[in-house]
């Protein structure tokens, strides 16, 4: 078969490059031939962390026990929801506990585009507990390529739906937070369950990922560098510590539902306008659990809820111009480059993104030499969308305008680019430089 990719390649001002050039590439060979994983990813991502530090033997099989000892140590949990981790070691169990049954109006059909690039099933519901309220859900994860191929991850969102549409998971996870204060550990849990909802102590997150677990013979070799452990796969994004002597978690939260960082099916009743309202109450159950938080306040926002205090019910329209006041004089940075490419995981952390003078000084070169190093953005799905766009022009031009006040940063972004990330994933590669 055969194609043609279009390289879009962002260059250097101070190299005279025109920012939006392109490159034709033309491929002869089948799609899983030319773009199979050769030479490992020397950069930093989802599944290629350094955890735990002093692991050197089996890393896979070590993050695999040291999930099952993190499942182990859920119970007990202290509020009477379920006695053993058998209770919930199914889907169907996990289910039956937190009353989801499908009729939840806190659900909605889409493709994370901005996240993972998969086909997600939401599901989420306000539990009561006698130990008080717990946020349940599950979301049922859809490849967006072949299954037993390493295209699971950012392929094609028409695969993705369709695989949705079969109900074909390749795999679904569930997250609980709990209002019990009394909890010092594993307030907030994660469980990943598998195609046929048996849990699982593993959790790819991108292709290098499923490579390692699923096929130990590619060349790229399991056991080394990967990281498919659970928790801490989570708290990439959701946040929180993970302690890997007590095999327990803390902190952690759900993360907004950005509405533009999704896509939809031209279907009724799964249009984005159809699901604005369930969006809406999956939100509005994201806030309940940590009102007083970064992701509360940018959901506030987002739903104009801004009286002061604002109110704890939504209502209205997502507006998605809205913006922090504190990037009120970089907007179009804000919405083109931090809020999709960086802020929707570091929202949960100790670096928010809420204003722009985050982004300035020793914090505006970390930050880029991060991206050069392509330690951020984590998941290879938004690497690809970073590089690919003109964010890297904006991002160069913004370091550029701060002058001394850059910490360096317009010096050592001027001089990375996607480097080997060259053939990170299909349809489309990048230009071997910038």
């Amino acid at each position: 078969m055969k194609r043609v990719i279009t390289a879009f390649a962002v260059c250097s001002v101070a190299a005279g490059c025109s920012s939006n050039s392109t490159t034709t590439l033309t491929d002869d060979s089948d799609e899983s031939v030319a773009q199979a994983l050769g030479t490992p990813f020397t950069g930093g991502n989802l599944t290629k962390k350094s955890f735990p530090s002093t692991d050197t033997a089996n890393k896979d099989a070590y993050y695999a026990n040291d999930t099952d000892a993190y499942y182990a140590n859920l119970v007990p949990l202290g509020n009477g929801t379920f006695g053993t981790f058998a209770d919930i070691d199914k889907l169907s169990k996990f289910k039956g506990q937190y009353g989801l049954d499908g009729t939840e109006a806190a659900q909605a059909k889409y493709y994370n585009r901005g996240d993972l690039g998969i086909g997600r099933d939401m599901h989420c519901a306000k539990h009561l507990t006698a130990a008080g309220y717990e946020t349940a859900c599950y979301v049922s994860n859809y490849a967006a390529g072949a299954d037993g191929t390493e295209f699971i991850f950012g392929l094609s969102s028409s695969i993705a739906f369709a695989n949705m549409n079969a109900n074909h998971p390749f795999a679904t996870v569930a997250m609980v937070s709990r209002s019990n204060s009394s909890l010092t550990n594993n307030q907030v849990f994660f469980v990943v369950y598998d195609a046929s909802g048996n849990s699982q102590n593993f959790a790819a997150l991108d292709r290098y990922g499923i490579t390692a677990v699923t096929n130990p013979a590619s060349s790229l070799v399991a056991g080394t560098n990967y990281n498919n452990h659970i928790p801490t796969n989570c708290m990439a994004c959701h946040g929180g510590s993970y302690d890997a002597t007590s095999h327990t978690g803390a902190g952690g939260q759900f993360l907004p539902f950005d509405l533009d960082q999704f896509e939809y099916q031209n279907v009724s009743g799964l249009t984005r306008d159809s699901l604005d309202p369930y969006f809406l109450q999956l939100n509005q159950l994201v806030r309940d659990t940590a009102p007083s938080s970064n992701v509360a306040k940018q959901i506030d926002l987002w739903y104009g809820n801004t009286g002061n205090p604002p109110s704890a019910t939504l209502t209205g329209s997502f507006q998605p111009s809205a913006i922090p006041s504190g990037w009120a004089a970089n907007s179009d940075l804000y919405l083109s480059v931090i809020r999709g490419k960086c802020r929707t995981c570091h929202i949960t952390g100790a670096y928010p993104f809420n204003s722009s003078s985050d982004l300035t000084g020793p914090n505006a070169y970390a930050a880029a030499d991060d991206l050069c190093k392509f330690v951020m953005p984590h998941s290879f799905q938004v690497v690809r969308q970073f590089w690919q766009s003109s964010a890297p022009a904006k991002l160069l031009s913004y370091f550029q305008s701060l002058g001394a006040a850059d910490g360096g940063a317009a010096a050592r972004f001027a001089n990375c680019g996607p480097g080997s990330v060259v053939t990170l994933d299909p349809p489309q590669v990048h230009a071997a430089a910038w």
